[in-house]
């Protein structure tokens, strides 16, 4: 729907629709006086509080708004019931008109707002007499003519909002035209919308609340013969007595106040009609004094745009020139620094010459920096992802600066609570290493004596899953009014006045948040920041995860255990569980000649305690460092002695389905195969029923788009490359079509021979993993297990 936005014609309606609405929002008053009998009245006592239940997509008749809340006609029906009866209505919310009814039959409420006249009489309920009527509307595309008989529909079908008495008006009018029931009158335009359907066919408020709304000049509006759709409220045969009080407070309600009610939600379709001319009108003279003012301001933008790029291009080059020019003399002055340093035995004049390679070391990064903004600014920064792993470049950066944390008598580390930190992923390493190096750098300096943690997790963001690294210090903070700034190039917040040493925080250039946050932007992520002077600050990143599946050539193993001796340090154990936290693995202390366990792993300090030593059961070992041991190193240990008697670099293809198990799937759960090769498309298609899916399988991109209509799989698997088309258009396609559809589909990508640029296109048109044929069974189960068991949890 985002073609229309900027169409003049459809703006122009939409505010003065909305200010049409608001301008008549004043609650009308009941001033009507019932008669209720001593029955009626026992019963209000006995159940002052009346649950009710309302068709939460069918705006604007009713609807339950993003705060809660219910909205529409019958909500200000509600509000003139409880005012006469004095009986108080709670709304309980549902998802769908199904769960709505199951709401009434359940017990859950007493009363359905809104149905059809047939709906009760089909399912054994009672109803109120009429509150409103509408007239059944035709929605058709804006160049298509109107259907009277089964040979008018070229192609598609007609789409029918569920209201049985409009489903009942339709067949006797249409018999014999193919028409789908959709779950609300919205998604039924919008199947026109979208050309999947011919016509739509809905109530009149619904059609020109969308129509004018949201498809102005792209779908028309036509109101066949016949008779109005009545809408009634419902409830069981035992709340006989409370649709008899309804029924008296709606017959006390005039006809003018009836009006009243409904001109504040509904619009007329002639009165469309009137309002489309006056707005044409207006438009149409907006539109010619904004298109003179827009020539005058085009043109001085132009100029003053030419200007503008002028300045920047020169100032551009001459700082990234003079940054070049330079760094060549300090990188020269600094190695003659540190041979010399090793020279010199006075202590005198040893610190001065350290005094000196530290400044040196600031002024190098300072024109780093400045480098960088310079391919900022002239637009040569580029992204190239490739498979990584993010547990290896945030430890890099802890190994980088832990000698300046030590200086400043700060501890850093950091902190990992999943373990796709250890799978590679493609991203772009250059350009996250960078943005992490500035925060780090950042915090380390406005710290003393303090902590500064890197925080590493997985979070749910839009529906998909994203890297955050949280970096977190306990340094002097920044004020409120510094904050907003803190990321424009060259501002730098005020620095301390004290004069002591070990409080100053030495001057930057003020680039290092402004190249971290466009670099996080590049890769398609955000920077935001969190501080309170005098407590700390909090620099939050997160950037779209695109796993490297097909890179996996060793996974951590299941069922492992790590044994440390008995004596071994508590604070040793700890820090070793904080390494394992990302598997849920504890280690236990126990004697080693006690083990039994096959998947077993020893670990005990060498005799000068300065390194672990990480063992197998056939005496292989990998020795850690102590200080202090990094979750990378340890990761590839394990892996490298857990996996030492295993090729798993050979993935060998699925020619039976021997090695395939049952997984754990909803029932009837369906999957879509897109493959053009016969042989390959039949092995995939039994090895994935054996799984438990239903597996329905496409030999080109029209019929998949057809297969998927139909039965909208929660997952697809596609070739990358078909005979006849595109697998990434194929996807990208898909997508759109899946806009408004409230489940997670998974999509994988697959082919026999992948591009560096195939990993970026994958990420852009929307597929979930890109993987290289062929995949191993193992693969395909820990795939299809994480995202159904997302999906039940």
């Amino acid at each position: 729907m985002q073609i229309f936005s900027n169409m003049p014609m459809k703006s122009t309606y939409k505010l003065i629709f909305l200010f049409s609405l608001n301008l008549f929002s004043l609650e009308i008053q009941a001033d009507n006086k019932i008669s209720l009998t001593p029955e009626e009245q026992r019963y209000i006592q006995d159940n002052p509080v009346i649950t009710y239940s309302v068709e939460p997509h069918n705006y604007p008749i009713e609807s339950i708004n993003a705060s809660g809340i219910h909205t529409g006609l019958t909500r200000n029906y509600i509000n003139l019931l409880s005012e006469i009866t004095g009986i108080k209505f709670q709304l309980v919310p549902s998802e769908n008109y199904v769960e709505s009814y199951s709401n009434l039959k359940s017990g859950k409420v007493k009363l359905l707002t809104s149905t059809s006249e047939d709906y009760p009489k089909a399912n054994g309920l009672i109803s109120t007499i009429p509150f409103f009527s509408a007239w059944p509307t035709m929605v058709k595309r804006s160049k298509s003519t109107y259907l009277y008989t089964p040979d008018d529909i070229n192609e598609g079908y007609v789409s029918i909002s569920d209201n049985l008495s409009l489903i009942n008006w339709f067949k006797e009018q249409y018999p014999n035209i193919t028409y789908k029931i959709m779950k609300s009158p919205a998604t039924a335009i919008e199947s026109v919308a979208k050309g999947n359907a011919a016509a739509a066919i809905v109530l009149a408020p619904h059609a020109t609340y969308n129509v004018n709304l949201l498809y102005q000049g792209v779908l028309k509006i036509s109101r066949p013969s016949g008779k109005k759709i009545p809408l009634v409220m419902s409830t069981k045969p035992e709340d006989k007595i409370l649709v008899d009080i309804l029924n008296k407070v709606i017959t006390s309600i005039s006809a003018q106040k009836q009006n009243d009610l409904a001109s504040k939600w509904i619009i007329p379709i002639d009165d469309v009609k009137k309002n489309n001319e006056l707005i044409k009108l207006i438009s149409f003279s907006a539109l010619f004094i904004l298109f003179i003012m827009l020539i005058y301001t085009i043109r001085n933008i132009r100029k003053l745009k030419s200007e503008l790029h002028s300045i920047a291009d020169k100032n551009t080059l001459e700082i990234s020139v003079m940054s070049h020019e330079l760094r060549t003399p300090l990188i020269g002055i600094l190695t003659a620094c540190e041979d010399l340093s090793n020279k010199i035995s006075v202590t005198a004049h040893k610190d001065r010459l350290l005094n000196v390679i530290h400044v040196t070391k600031s002024l190098l990064d300072n024109l780093d920096l400045s480098l960088d903004y310079a391919k900022i600014n002239a637009k040569q920064v580029q992204t190239n992802p490739h498979p990584h792993n993010l547990s290896d470049i945030c430890d890099t950066t802890v190994k980088l600066f832990a000698s300046f944390a030590e200086k400043h008598k700060t501890k850093i580390k950091v902190s990992y609570l999943s373990p796709e930190f250890f799978m590679p992923h493609l991203i772009d390493s250059q350009l996250i290493s960078q943005a992490l190096n500035n925060i780090v750098n950042n915090a380390i300096k406005h710290t003393r004596s303090g902590i500064v943690l890197i925080e590493c997790s997985v979070v749910r963001v839009d529906d998909r899953d994203k890297f955050s690294i949280e970096i977190t210090d306990t340094g002097v903070g920044i004020p409120a009014e510094t904050l907003e700034k803190l990321s424009e190039p060259y501002y730098q917040g005020q620095q301390p006045t004290s004069n002591e040493s070990e409080n100053y925080i030495p001057k930057g250039t003020g680039l290092g948040l402004f190249v971290a946050k466009k670099n996080i932007h590049l890769i398609g992520g955000n920077l935001v920041i969190f501080s309170k002077q005098g407590i700390g600050s909090r620099v939050k990143i997160v950037f779209p995860i695109m796993p490297a599946h097909y890179a996996i050539q060793e996974r951590f193993p299941n069922h492992l255990l790590i044994i440390m001796p008995e004596g071994t340090a508590q604070a040793d154990i700890d820090d070793i569980k904080d390494l394992l936290n990302p598997w849920g693995v504890v280690p236990r202390v126990q004697s080693f000649s006690t083990v039994t366990e096959e998947h077993a792993l020893f670990m005990q300090p060498n005799f000068n305690n300065t390194l672990w030593i990480l063992s197998n059961r056939n005496n292989e070992q990998r020795k850690l460092s102590n200080a202090p041991i990094y979750a990378s190193e340890f990761f590839q240990a394990i892996l490298s002695l857990t996996n030492s008697h295993r090729d798993e670099n050979q993935i060998t293809p699925v020619t039976n389905t021997k090695d395939c198990v049952k997984l754990p799937l909803p029932e009837g759960t369906r999957l879509l195969i897109v493959e053009d090769e016969p042989l390959l498309r039949a092995v995939q298609s039994e090895m994935f029923t054996s799984m438990g899916f239903i597996v329905d399988a496409a030999a080109d991109a029209q019929s998949a788009y057809k297969s998927w209509i139909q039965y909208q799989h929660p997952m697809i698997i596609t070739d990358c490359r078909l005979d006849n088309s595109d697998g990434f258009e194929l996807v990208l396609h898909l997508r759109k079509l899946m806009q408004n559809n409230s489940e997670s589909v998974l999509i994988i990508g697959q082919s026999a021979s992948l591009k560096d640029d195939d990993y970026m296109r994958a990420k852009e048109v929307g597929m979930n993993h890109i993987m290289r044929k062929p995949v191993s069974v193992k693969t395909w189960h820990s795939l299809i297990i994480e995202h159904f068991g997302n999906r039940s949890a």
